[in-house]
Order: C-alpha cells, then sequence, then structure tokens
C-alpha cells in the first residue's frame, strides 16, 4: 500500500492500526471512513489511522505494510485565476493555479469527499466529526477574475478564505449579467497589508445581476488606493444595474472614494440583516 501527494505538516508519521469503541473487529460495511490523518500537537507529528481489516493480519514484513513516498509538506494554501486558471492542475503554485470555485472545493474535500474511494472522517467517540485534516483556514489566493453563480461561494464546513494575490488589482469575483450567485460561510480578504495597488472591488456585480449575501460571509480589507484623475466605486461590492440582498454576513474594512463598503449604482439594495461597518 502506497500513498502520494499527501499534505503533511509534520516532519513525522505515525501509524495507527485500529478497530471499534469496543476494541473489536468492525466490518468494512459500518465504517465511516477509509482513513483518517490526524495532527497531535503533542507528539508534534501527524498520525495516519487505517481501520482493522480483519481481525488477524499477517504480513512477512510489516514495515512495508505502508510505504509513503516522498511526503510533500503542503502550506495549506491553493490558488484560483478565473482568466487563465486550468482546472486539470492541482492549484498548488500560481503557475499551477486552477480556473473554478468548485474546482477549489473538489481540492478542499467538499465534492470529492462524496465520492466513493474518497478520504473521510470517522465520527468521533463523543459524536459528530471530527476537525478538518488542517485545523486553521485554507488560503486561496486569488490572482484572475472568476465568474460566480448559484451556491458556488456558499462553503458550509469548509474552512477556507479567499486572499487577493499581493500583485493582482483587479475584482476577484465577478455576477456576470443577468445571473444571479449567493455568498455563505466564506471569508474573502482583500489583503491590503499586503497590496498598495487594489484598484477595484473584492466583487463586481454586472447588469441584472443578484448577488445574496447570508450568514457566515464576509467582506473585508479591501483598500483601494486614490486614483489621479478618477473616483474609486465600492470597496466591498459595486453593483450595477443590479441587485444585493443582504440577510446576514459582514461588510467592513473596505476603501473607496464612493461606497467605501459597497457602492450601489442605479441598483437597488434589499438590507434586512449582516452588518456593514468600518468603512
Amino acid at each position: 500500500m502506497s500513498f502520494r501527494d499527501i499534505p503533511i505538516d509534520y516532519p513525522k508519521v505515525v501509524v495507527e492500526y485500529y478497530n471499534g469503541d469496543d476494541g473489536n473487529y468492525v466490518p468494512n460495511a459500518r465504517l465511516h471512513y477509509d482513513l483518517y490523518l490526524d495532527a497531535s500537537a503533542e507528539q508534534k507529528c501527524m498520525i495516519l489511522r487505517l481501520p482493522s481489516i480483519q481481525p488477524t493480519w499477517e504480513c512477512d514484513d510489516p514495515g512495508k505494510m505502508l510505504r509513503m513516498e516522498n511526503p510533500r509538506i503542503w502550506s495549506g494554501t491553493l490558488y484560483l485565476n478565473g482568466e487563465a486558471g486550468d482546472d486539470q492542475k492541482d492549484g498548488r503554485t500560481e503557475e499551477n493555479a486552477v480556473k473554478s470555485v468548485k474546482r477549489i472545493k473538489e481540492l478542499l474535500g467538499g465534492a470529492a469527499a462524496q465520492t466513493e474511494g474518497a478520504v473521510r472522517r470517522p465520527r468521533s467517540s463523543e459524536g459528530g466529526n471530527r476537525s478538518p485534516i488542517l485545523a486553521d483556514p485554507v488560503s486561496v489566493v486569488v490572482t484572475g477574475t472568476t465568474d460566480i453563480e448559484g451556491d458556488a461561494l456558499s462553503l458550509p464546513g469548509i474552512r477556507a478564505k479567499f486572499l487577493r494575490g499581493k500583485t493582482f488589482n483587479q475584482y476577484l469575483f465577478r455576477v456576470p449579467q443577468g445571473k444571479e450567485a449567493t455568498l455563505s460561510q466564506v471569508i474573502i480578504d482583500g489583503n491590503s497589508e499586503n497590496n498598495t495597488g487594489i484598484e477595484t472591488s473584492l466583487m463586481e456585480v454586472c447588469q441584472d445581476g443578484v448577488l445574496n449575501i447570508r450568514e457566515g460571509t464576509v467582506l473585508r480589507n479591501n483598500q483601494i488606493k486614490a486614483l489621479p484623475d478618477d473616483a474609486t466605486n465600492g470597496g466591498g461590492i459595486y453593483a450595477y444595474h443590479a441587485t444585493v440582498n443582504m440577510t446576514g454576513g459582514m461588510v467592513e474594512e473596505n476603501q473607496a472614494t464612493r461606497g467605501g463598503g459597497i457602492q450601489i449604482s442605479g441598483s437597488v439594495m434589499n438590507f434586512s440583516g449582516g452588518v456593514v461597518r468600518k468603512n
């Protein structure tokens, strides 16, 4: 058995074989997972837990039961470029950026975790699912404007923060003309402390488009620079002849000449929840 390209954030890997909570053999049909990666802060290692396949398992060379070849240390950063990205790539470097949020979800274990044979997390003895493989949110660096629609940027159960690239100054996401998109359980950060050349909002909502902002959404830290011959529009969101429905979430610490948080240009905003502050 061998594994390749498993993200490991520790210099050591410990392998554990185990049965059910009562110590007895658990038939495969009753397992909630295929394998489980768990970080141990005390041991400063990554633990790879494998379910017991049968009550006894004899092997001439137990050391060869599991072989990990050249495990890569992954920083927990993915790259998204809706203009020049490629969904056939792995997204782990700027050069290998993916094109769609759908592919990002797959890489983070969202859609992919539902397919047969994918890595699943077991249930803890206290009930409920254990924590994700990475305890900290994964940073998704955006280096090209990405079109969204539907629930593409609704990420329940996936700990991810979309971050503006250090040299990318245009819109991070766009709701195309006539389309509708919903944001929930997602953080979108302008990364202003590392990018002083920002020229546009985090989000653009094009003509006849609809943007729904729901609970758990955070649009923050997008400080658009002052332009000598023009005014800037919407630090967080720029809506042009469109509709913005905000029922939850937060828009904060953004900056623009007009509409520090949200600029509504010939548009309608239905504001029934959430917070817009410090813009």
